[in-house]
Order: structure tokens, then C-alpha cells, then sequence
């Protein structure tokens, strides 16, 4: 197993779990990881097609829809999906725009990757309630407003002058430590650092994507 990696199904529990024990602290634990068990399956996929059919009630429906980018721009959003199979890009359509229209969220850049990411090792349905809960804890997972990002950008800039003030320097002189400097680098924060397929820490877990 650990040549192999985390199952996919081991990886989807973990990840779901932490996700809404993090989002709902008051909960009691035993109800928090139940989300994680086979038994919660049915209820989670149940949402999942109720959602679904809100956003497409026809399936001719989905194949007009446009892929929204989140904020991030059509060339990111590609960039997100590239090396994604049929399957997979069906999937993460299917995801970002149930989450733009029945969560209501137009901006937020970083969900793309998220919803990439976690698409790797866990079913559409389980993608978007772990989505669904780090939207309900905002603040904490991801920026969903221009604000917020911009928020984002500030403290980090903040942090760097303090802990890396020679890098601070260096980016300051470029103007990379600016608000329309930063956007670009925190819309994406370093997605670019790691392969897709090492963030998940997995073999076999790309197959569906």
C-alpha cells in the first residue's frame, strides 16, 4: 500500500472528513466522520442529483454550457483541465457550474485547481460537498470575492516583507508586490510547484481524470 499510495477511496474519506470537521468545529466528531463511511454514500449522492438536475433538468442542457473560469480567465481554466480526458473535463464542468449556480459563487479563483485536484480521488458528488463545505467556511479555504483575494494578496505581501525582506526587495523593485502584481500569482498560488499527479500523492488515482 504504501509503494502504491492512499486508495483513491481512503484519500476521499480523509480529505471530506478534515474538510467538515474544519468547517463545522462544534459538530460532534462521531457525525463528522460519518461522511467519510459507505453508509454516507447514498445520502451524499442523493444531494449530488438533486443538484445536478437544478442546473441541468435537460441533458441537452449541459452540452451548451460554458465552463465558468471562476475569475482566473479562459487560458487558466485550460490550463487546469490540461491533460484531462472526456471523462474529466464532463466532471469538472458538471462541478463548477452546479457550484456557480445553486451555491451561487461567480468569483473564486483558486477553485478550479481545488476542484481538480480533488476530482483525482474522489466522485463528482463527493467533490462538490467538500466544496460546498469549504465555501461554508469562508475565510478559511477560499477567497470568493475580489476582496477577499486582494485580501489575500496584502497579507501575503505583508508576510514576505517581514520573514524575506530581500525577496520583498527584489519583487518590490519589478512591481511584483503590488495588487495587480500579486493577482496573477495568488489566483493560482503555486499550482505550478508541484505536478498534479505528486499533489495527490497516488498512482492509478489519474485514471478517472
Amino acid at each position: 500500500m504504501c509503494r502504491n499510495g492512499i486508495s483513491p477511496i481512503l484519500r476521499c474519506a480523509v480529505w471530506t472528513t478534515n474538510v467538515i470537521r474544519t468547517a463545522n468545529p462544534e459538530q460532534n466528531r462521531h457525525l463528522t466522520d460519518e461522511y467519510g463511511t459507505l453508509k454516507n454514500i447514498r445520502a451524499v449522492d442523493h444531494g449530488w442529483e438533486t443538484a445536478l438536475k437544478q442546473v441541468f433538468p435537460h441533458p441537452s442542457d449541459e452540452k451548451s454550457a460554458v465552463v465558468p473560469d471562476m475569475g482566473i480567465g479562459k487560458e487558466a481554466l485550460e490550463a487546469a483541465m490540461e491533460g484531462a480526458t472526456p471523462r474529466g473535463r464532463k466532471a469538472m464542468k458538471q462541478v463548477l457550474c452546479t457550484v456557480q449556480h445553486v451555491l451561487g459563487v461567480e468569483y473564486c479563483p483558486m477553485l478550479p485547481d481545488v476542484a481538480a485536484v480533488l476530482l483525482n480521488c474522489m466522485p463528482e458528488s463527493y467533490a462538490y460537498a467538500t466544496i460546498r463545505e469549504m465555501i461554508d467556511c469562508p475565510g478559511t479555504y477560499l477567497n470568493l470575492s475580489r476582496i477577499d483575494h486582494y485580501a489575500w494578496c496584502k497579507a501575503f505581501s505583508d508576510i514576505l516583507k517581514r520573514f524575506y525582506p530581500q525577496t520583498f526587495s527584489d519583487m518590490e523593485s519589478i512591481g511584483a508586490t503590488s495588487p495587480d502584481g500579486l493577482d496573477p500569482i495568488c489566483k493560482r498560488f503555486f499550482v505550478g510547484l508541484l505536478q498534479r499527479k505528486v499533489s495527490v500523492l497516488g498512482n492509478g488515482c489519474l485514471e478517472r481524470w
